[in-house]
């Protein structure tokens, strides 16, 4: 943030426009617009004679991103496949506050987490030879999203291999809308992904600000997107209300 205000200070200076390219990006976030970047990319934006252009990131084939909705009475499960030899990583689940679900980690021998609590600090829980960190988020003024971030930490050397079970069971749900992220692929070994990922959806922050140009990649030998490319739609949230941009 402080070298895109150093650039628009002194093209104004200079009176002179000015293109800005960010290439680079994380899945860090709600992915609605309302991370503090881009609230301020989308702010600087509207200053003097400047354009903003960030890459749409590679993770369009990672597996790394999941989503769907929530029906009431109907467990959802995702499953995460966690690759040998993985140290550590994080998963983030995304959801409205609005929305009553109760969270169950399941490690791939089949112990089981309990119930998550939604309490304010951190959670220790032990499942097998694995401990997990978990956060609930607190409510924001400006995003109506919940984040539920877990950390998985070994407790010897490496993470517990094999297939993970994240289940979910909701109560009351109005908004219905879960979306789960992983950390950038080049954060993680190989294959460890979610085994029925969201492909449609997985642009990196801050591309996923709602006043700049987002550039994706482009294969010219097949005249196509290029697979690794990350994509839109984009959810924005206005006033309560979900749309897709």
């Amino acid at each position: 943030m402080r070298g895109v205000d150093y650039i628009v200070r002194k093209a104004e200076e200079l009176k002179k426009p000015v293109a800005i390219n960010i290439s680079f990006g994380n899945t860090y976030g709600s992915h609605d617009g309302t991370s503090l970047l881009e609230r301020y990319l989308n702010t600087v934006s509207e200053r003097w004679k400047n354009v903003i252009c960030v890459g749409s990131g590679n993770e369009g084939t990672t597996a790394g991103h999941a989503a769907g909705e929530y029906r009431k009475g109907v467990m959802t499960e995702v499953q995460l496949a966690v690759q040998q030899r993985e140290k550590s990583f994080s998963l983030q689940i995304w959801k409205s506050y609005v929305d009553e679900v109760t969270i169950t980690i399941v490690d791939p021998s089949g112990n089981h987490s309990g119930r998550l609590e939604e309490k304010e600090g951190t959670q220790r829980i032990q499942i097998g030879e694995t401990e997990l960190l978990v956060y609930y988020g607190e409510p924001k003024p400006y995003s109506v999203r919940q984040e539920i971030y877990i950390s998985f930490l070994p407790q010897n050397e490496f993470v517990t291999a094999g297939v993970w079970k994240i289940q979910m069971m909701p109560g009351q749900v109005v908004d219905k809308l879960w979306q789960m992220w992983l950390p950038v692929q080049n954060a993680l070994n190989i294959g460890t992904a979610f085994l029925k990922p969201d492909s449609s959806t997985t642009l990196t922050i801050p591309s996923t600000a709602s006043l700049v140009i987002t550039v994706a990649a482009y294969n010219a030998l097949t005249f196509s997107y290029a697979d690794f490319s990350g994509r839109g739609p984009t959810q924005i949230y206005e006033g309560g209300k979900c749309e897709q941009t």
